[in-house]
């Protein structure tokens, strides 16, 4: 699967890239608070609520990238807005369970995602209960159009023998030249930012990389 990616910069551009990605019903929101990486996305900046924003993704079946700091309320608020899937970085919780809690309570999806600097290790303990793992193409988060960081290929193949049957989706940084290896290193998702929004076709493009994954 092949998700596309937004990061809002006001509410204004969410209208917009909303309204030429109504080729793919699945989409990722990043959300980034300032806080948690350097980078800065609405509703953080420009000020807004995030309510606002569900008519706008009702026919969307999004999830939320919430790479803040408070992300218990951040996915509180995604929850109300309609999410179907929240993503959240194991380096920013404090009590991951309390997270995991959170969304079964809603039936809502859980994905936890790792910087690559983080052993694969500090998964474990809840695996069992999250539906997908999430790791990065890129080192530094927050923001599209990062290189991307060879070191997934390796984590890919680790988690991918320890956990057979896992769902692994790759985010940041993949495209055409790496999709159809992220694949084969062991990933069966794929969030991809930069490469569709800043085609002209954005739907030809989600067709090409589709095509180069063999759906």
């Amino acid at each position: 699967m092949i998700i596309p990616a937004v990061i809002p910069k006001s509410q204004e551009q969410l209208t917009g890239d909303l309204s030429t990605l109504s080729f793919q019903k699945n989409l990722q929101i990043d959300v980034v608070d300032g806080r948690f990486t350097p980078f800065v996305s609405w509703p953080y900046e420009p000020k807004g609520e995030v309510a606002d924003a569900k008519v706008l993704l009702q026919p969307f079946s999004f999830e939320v990238d919430l790479m803040v700091l408070d992300s218990i309320a951040a996915g509180e608020a995604w929850i109300e807005a309609g999410a179907k899937r929240l993503i959240f970085h194991l380096e920013s919780l404090a009590n991951p369970i309390e997270a995991i809690s959170l969304a079964k309570k809603h039936g809502v999806e859980v994905g936890l995602a790792l910087l690559n600097d983080t052993p694969l290790s500090a998964l474990n303990p809840y695996v069992v209960d999250i539906n997908f793992v999430q790791l990065m193409g890129i080192a530094k988060i927050g923001a599209q159009g990062e290189p991307f960081d060879e070191r997934v290929f390796p984590r890919l193949t680790e988690l991918r023998e320890q956990y057979p049957e896992l769902t692994i989706s790759v985010d940041g940084a993949v495209g055409k030249d790496n999709i159809a290896a992220l694949k084969r290193s062991g990933a069966n998702r794929f969030v991809v930012g930069s490469e569709i929004l800043e085609d002209v076709d954005r739907e030809a493009e989600y067709r090409e990389l589709l095509a180069l994954i063999g759906e």
